[in-house]
């Protein structure tokens, strides 16, 4: 029976019956049965992994997600919203594949299905989450391998953050009982993120003595805590005298703790996602949430003109004057000053001098004297 010899594989041949045009496998030369010609082949598999891991670029996509995941373990908001985000891109991805093998394609299509169902926006932050990742990739190994930055945002329509009146704010405060109340003062007058907040020890971050208090924050370019010191107004060193005075026990860590009686007491607070909203709902006001208050904070700041934009982004902690700038909506102190040079007044005292100095330059040309000029203008 004549045979043609076809593709090599590993640990095996394929050959073609010629009579019935069958392909059919045959072990090898030197593989006396077959499983050892397959014992052979899961060894080779082995080594060619092996060497493939060895390159970081190599990496199957799910080793990146969990090394980047464990640069986030210490902040817990941070993680839980990065660990969901990057759990769903697993899903649509196989978790095996090489770093080098996901292309820019893939990227796009996957934020395409995001757009459908969940619109442009979301789509967008899932975007600047993995290109974040796979930038950090880059820097830490030296390694060129970003398929999301040439992928280009999706176009949508900003709602913006809803920004509570000043009625609002008080028309909840005066709904609070004690320990609400001081709650709420001291999160606004600190102007901090909630768990910035949340974070406060009484040992470390708060100093009556010096009316200040610090603050530390991630949200930066090293993704470290940075502390700062901020200076207390009186309503602050009142919230904070207020809980120093209210402590469940001298030892107490925390200047934020629960203080309801359950399996949460003495430990301190983690997010309180819906506290506000309750009480939004008892003063019978609209919903807002607690990064609003720090809109408010920012707003307030800008439009009291004591302070330039930078003294207002010192004590917002951006790094940036283009962040400030986002929350908020008051134009710069200086502007004010310069604005009333453009006033009506102005306008009409321009006009006088323009008429004064058309009069002095003809009577000059005339060749009056200067007391017969003076007399005219007169």
């Amino acid at each position: 029976m004549p045979y043609k010899e076809g593709k090599s594989f590993v640990g095996q041949v394929k050959i073609k019956n010629e009579q019935t045009g069958a392909i059919e496998k045959y072990r090898k030369k030197g593989f006396t049965l077959k499983s050892k010609a397959q014992e052979w082949e899961k060894e080779k598999k082995k080594e060619l992994k092996a060497l493939l891991s060895d390159s970081e670029e190599n990496w199957p996509i799910k080793l990146l997600c969990l090394k980047y995941l464990d640069e986030f373990k210490g902040s817990i908001g941070h993680y839980k919203e990065k660990n969901s985000i990057l759990q769903h891109f697993m899903t649509h991805l196989l978790p095996d594949s090489p770093i080098s093998r996901i292309t820019p394609k893939q990227i796009s299509l996957y934020l395409a299905e995001l757009n459908n169902i969940h619109g442009a926006n979301v789509a967008n932050k899932y975007r600047k989450h993995l290109n974040t990742m796979f930038t950090w990739f880059e820097h830490k190994y030296l390694i060129k391998c970003n398929p999301v930055n040439i992928v280009p945002k999706l176009e949508y329509v900003s709602q913006g953050r809803y920004i509570p009146c000043v009625e609002d704010i008080l028309a909840v405060l005066d709904a609070c009982g004690p320990d609400d109340y001081w709650f709420l003062v001291l999160y606004f007058t600190t102007g901090a993120r909630k768990r910035e907040l949340f974070r406060l020890t009484w040992q470390e971050d708060v100093d009556f003595e010096n009316r200040r208090f610090r603050l530390g924050s991630r949200k930066n370019r090293q993704n470290k805590i940075i502390f700062k010191w901020l200076p207390m107004n009186s309503d602050c060193e009142m919230a904070f005298k207020f809980f120093w005075n209210n402590r469940i026990s001298n030892d107490q860590k925390f200047v934020l703790v629960c203080r309801i009686k359950g399996p949460h007491f003495g430990n301190p607070y983690k997010n309180r996602d819906h506290y506000l909203l309750q009480l939004c709902a008892l003063a019978n006001v609209k919903r807002f949430d607690f990064h609003s208050m720090r809109h408010v904070f920012i707003q307030m700041l800008g439009q009291s003109r004591h302070a330039g934009p930078n003294e207002i982004r010192m004590l917002a902690r951006h790094e940036s004057l283009s962040t400030t700038s986002k929350y908020s909506n008051s134009p710069d102190p200086v502007l004010y000053n310069v604005i009333e040079s453009a006033t009506i007044s102005n306008l009409r005292k321009k006009a006088v001098n323009k008429i004064i100095n058309l009069a002095d330059k003809k009577l000059k040309t005339e060749k009056f004297s200067d007391n017969e000029i003076i007399e005219k203008i007169e």
